[in-house]
């Protein structure tokens, strides 16, 4: 008689079953092709009290379904914790996030600015306080350039 699963084994077996649902449209079949596991052996992990579920396999079918990492290994974890692996971008997508972000960013300050004096005054100096370094980070720059004419029309008298 098998013994009864710890709380970690049963959460493995969850975790596998839920993985085959989505991924693989609950296709077992599909699944194996993959792992390169025989239905017996599948059965018996996705069976309460059924086969081990050590780590070195769950770690073993993580690497060849690409799951994230520690997806299978520690799957006590909630799901959304755990990292996949950072997207791969060309340096032309990465320009382009960079260029939107400063483009976003300007237009938030110069609307904050005209809006929030105040406030525009704050960033503007903390700003300023970072190190010159980090100032001449094309973003910094930017906004710094957003705050500025902000900046001089807010201190003018009226």
């Amino acid at each position: 008689m098998p013994a009864e699963d710890s709380h970690l084994v049963t959460k493995r077996r969850e975790r596998l079953a839920a993985w085959i649902e989505t991924v693989h449209g609950g296709s077992q079949i599909a699944f194996r092709k993959v792992a390169q596991i025989n239905q017996g052996s599948l059965s018996g992990l996705l069976k309460p009290n059924g086969k081990t579920f050590g780590e070195k396999l769950a770690a073993k079918l993580e690497e060849q379904h690409e799951m994230p990492p520690g997806y299978l290994v520690n799957p006590l974890a909630p799901a959304a914790l755990l990292r996949s692996p950072p997207p791969e971008y060309s340096s032309h997508d990465l320009e382009a996030e960079v260029d939107a972000t400063q483009y976003v960013m300007g237009a938030l300050f110069t609307v904050m600015a005209r809006h929030r004096p105040a406030e525009a005054e704050e960033v503007y100096a903390r700003l300023r306080e970072m190190p010159a370094k980090m100032q001449e980070q094309a973003l910094v720059r930017a906004l710094l350039e957003a705050l500025e004419p902000k900046r001089s029309r807010a201190r003018r008298p009226a």
